[in-house]
C-alpha cells in the first residue's frame, strides 16, 4: 500500500501544474519512463564475470565493514541452514542490488551499496548468534559431563544450574557485542572525518556566486548537476525569478529541439549562459563564442554565449 501511495503521488502532483514537472508523468508512458528510469538505459555496462564480480563485492564488504565482513559470511552460511526463508528474502535483495550496481555507471555508485551493506550487517548478527549458540552448547556439555555429587541422602545428583553456571552465556553475549562493535568503534574517528559533511558548502558557495554573476533576465542552458541548485535557488528560495534555467530534461519535455536550437532562440533577445560537460562544448563552440564570466566560480564552467565575431 505504501508503494502504491508513493508512486500515485507522481501523476497527482504532475496534474497540479508544478513549477518543475519532470517528464510530465500524467500519462502511462511518462509514468513508466520515470518509475523505471528509462532515461538511464544507456548507462549500463556489461556485467563482469562471476569471479570478478564476487571479488568486487568482497572488496566492498571489507572496505565498509572491515573484519565484520567475515562474520557476515559465517552468518550467511548459518542463515541458509537455520533461517532459510529469511535468507531467501535478504539474499535475493543483496544479490540483485549488487548486480545492478556492478553494471551501472554512476558518479557516486557507493550510495547503491547501502542496502546490501545493511543486509551484511544483519547476517553478521546471525553469525554471532550462531557462534554463541555453539559455544554455549559446548559449555553445557562440559557442565553435563561433570561427575555427579553425592546428596545429603547419599544419592548422586547432577549440579543444579546456578547464576554462576549462567555466567559463560552472558560472557558470550558480551563477546558477541564486542565483535560487532569493536571494528566500528576503532574506525570511528577516520570514518567520521571521511563522511562528515557538516562543513560542506560547495553547492551554496557556487549558487551564491553564480546568481550574482548572471545578468538580469538571463537564460542558463545547464545540465542536471548544476540545474538542481539553480532550481533550488529559483523555486525554493524564490531568488532570481528573472532567470530561466533550461535543462536537457526541459528541452525534451517542451520539445525545444536541442541545445543549439535553444541558444539560437534566445540569443540576441536575452543574455544566454551555458554550463555543459567539456565533451558537449565543441558543438556549441563551433557556432558561437564562449566567454568566461567575471566573478563566476570555476566549478561548473559557466560561460557567456555571444554571437561569433563578424568577418573582418
Amino acid at each position: 500500500m505504501t508503494t502504491i501511495v508513493l508512486y500515485a503521488y507522481l501523476p497527482i502532483r504532475s496534474a497540479m501544474d508544478p513549477p518543475l514537472d519532470y517528464a510530465d508523468p500524467e500519462t502511462w508512458e511518462a509514468f513508466r519512463y520515470v518509475v523505471l528510469g528509462e532515461q538511464f538505459r544507456g548507462t549500463f555496462s556489461p556485467l563482469p564475470s562471476l569471479s570478478v564480480g564476487a571479488g568486487r563485492v568482497w572488496e566492498q564488504l571489507l572496505a565498509d565493514l572491515g573484519p565484520v565482513a567475515l562474520l557476515s559470511v559465517v552468518g550467511a552460511i548459518c542463515g541458509v541452514l537455520r533461517w532459510p526463508r529469511l535468507m531467501g528474502l535478504t539474499g535475493l535483495w543483496f544479490v540483485l542490488t549488487f548486480v545492478f550496481a556492478l553494471g551501472y555507471l554512476n558518479a557516486d555508485i557507493g550510495r547503491y551499496y547501502a542496502v546490501p551493506i545493511l543486509l551484511a550487517l544483519l547476517w553478521a548478527t546471525l553469525g554471532v548468534a550462531a557462534i554463541a549458540d555453539v559455544a554455549e552448547r559446548l559449555l553445557g556439555r562440559g557442565l553435563a559431563s561433570r561427575p555427579p555429587r553425592p546428596s545429603a541422602a547419599g544419592h548422586p545428583t547432577r549440579p543444579a544450574p546456578t547464576a554462576t553456571a549462567r555466567i559463560p552465556a552472558r560472557a558470550l553475549s558480551v563477546l558477541g557485542a564486542f565483535l560487532l562493535l569493536a571494528p566500528s568503534t576503532v574506525a570511528l574517528p577516520r570514518t567520521f572525518d571521511e563522511v562528515d559533511a557538516s562543513g560542506e558548502r560547495d553547492a551554496r558557495v557556487w549558487l551564491e556566486a553564480t546568481l550574482a554573476a548572471i545578468e538580469p533576465d538571463a537564460v542558463v542552458v545547464s545540465w542536471w548537476s548544476y540545474s538542481t541548485p539553480l532550481w533550488y535557488g529559483r523555486f525554493v528560495e524564490g531568488r532570481r525569478p528573472d532567470v530561466t534555467v533550461i535543462d536537457d530534461r526541459t528541452i525534451l519535455d517542451q520539445g525545444l529541439g536541442d541545445v543549439i536550437a535553444v541558444i539560437g532562440r534566445h540569443l540576441g533577445e536575452r543574455p544566454v549562459y551555458i554550463i555543459r560537460l567539456p565533451r558537449d562544448l565543441d558543438e556549441v563552440a563551433a557556432r558561437y563564442r564562449l566567454e568566461p564570466v567575471p566573478g563566476a566560480p570555476g566549478m561548473g564552467g559557466l560561460r557567456r554565449v555571444v554571437p561569433p565575431a563578424a568577418p573582418g
